[in-house]
């Protein structure tokens, strides 16, 4: 099971981040984006709630305490992104990073810690991360999340858009082959007829030879 942080849409005005890129997240896709919050003690998770119903963004927040319960829930409803805490050890980056790549998901991880920290944050993010945010002040979260949001949703668009050409592509290759198959057909019993006559134009020649 997977403990849930009270799911929250949030819908308070505020002049924090560019509104015109949240309506437009809200136009394409009007499901709130879903976040797991990983390896974040509840008072974090509150704190997380709170910066980002001050910047009116709708979301839905579900709290992970630890590795087993991350694998049960990516098995679960569509994921828009990671907030995974930097300072437990619950559940690490690179934990994390791989347990994404087994299961062939291509969710991006905030990481936030309690204390921003220059050479840490350089660290996450060549390794992976899409950004290192700080606990102590969330001015950047709310940016941070509707920009990965974005981005997550447009690389899942991408995907169904790949996968219906794929399909279209091979019901395609589909036809060809059966055309070719049918043209393989019709030339075999053109050869079958051309090879059976040879034979009768040769009796019937000589039992004309035979008449005469």
């Amino acid at each position: 099971t997977v403990d849930m942080v009270e799911k929250k849409r949030f819908s308070v005005y505020s002049g924090h981040i560019n509104n015109s890129e949240q309506n437009m997240l809200v136009a394409t896709h009007p499901h709130p984006p879903r976040l797991l919050a990983v390896a974040l003690d509840e008072p974090n998770c509150a704190r997380l709630g709170d910066a980002l119903e001050a910047s009116s963004v709708d979301v839905n927040m579900v709290q992970i305490p630890g590795m087993d319960q991350l694998a049960a829930a990516l098995e679960g409803d569509p994921v828009d992104l990671i907030l995974l805490g930097d300072d437990s050890e619950a559940a690490s980056q690179e934990d994390v990073l791989a347990l994404l790549e087994e299961q062939g998901q291509e969710i991006q991880v905030l990481l936030l810690g309690q204390r921003f920290d220059a050479q840490r944050a350089l660290a996450a993010v060549s390794a992976g991360a899409a950004d290192y945010l700080d606990l102590e002040n969330l001015g950047r979260l709310a940016p941070a999340v509707l920009r990965e949001v974005r981005r997550s949703r447009e690389r899942a668009d991408q995907r169904q858009k790949a996968s219906r050409n794929i399909t279209q592509d091979q019901r395609l290759q589909a036809l060809v082959f059966q055309s070719d198959r049918q043209a393989s057909m019709g030339m075999l019993a053109a050869g079958v007829v051309h090879e059976i006559k040879n034979p009768l134009a040769y009796i019937l020649y000589n039992l004309e030879g035979l008449c005469d």
